[in-house]
């Protein structure tokens, strides 16, 4: 269910998302430009695909959006991301996810503790989580010419 099946595309994806992360950690802004042009990409990339790709699309866009909208931990820029791999490489989205769950988690029993800051910068979380999932994928597909 993602675009093309090659370890390259996970890789460029991933090195986007690494700037994508190093931008919020540094800055908690990830620019317009970075993601915006790859919303649209990702729409038609998975209207293309097929009636499922295009479904779990807009079925991840319609809760990003709302998680951001309600204010319940999700900035504009963690959802611009989830979208934009959810019709990329829909792995990704998956294990962005799951990373985000994990670190929530992780902040949540923290924070019993210590205080936790007001900010965090969830994109860079994600970038972890897809660029271990790239950097595996690759490793499995280039032994598979040994």
């Amino acid at each position: 269910m993602s675009l093309p099946n090659k370890p390259e595309f996970g890789l460029a994806v991933a090195l986007w998302l690494a700037v994508c992360g190093w931008l919020d950690a540094r800055t908690g802004r990830v620019p317009n430009w970075l993601t915006n042009p790859l919303m649209v990409v990702a729409v038609v990339v998975a209207a293309t695909t097929s009636i499922p790709a295009l479904g779990f699309l807009l079925v991840v866009a319609a809760i990003s959006i709302w998680l951001w909208k309600s204010g319940w931990g999700v900035g504009g820029a963690d959802a611009k991301v989830l979208i934009v791999l959810a019709g990329l490489w829909p792995d990704g989205c998956i294990v962005a996810t799951l990373s985000l769950a994990v670190s929530a988690l992780a902040r949540a029993v923290w924070s019993k503790w210590r205080p936790s800051p007001p900010t965090f910068p969830a994109v860079a979380v994600m970038a972890c989580g897809v660029c271990i999932l790239a950097w595996s994928s690759h490793s499995v597909q280039c032994t598979e010419y040994i």
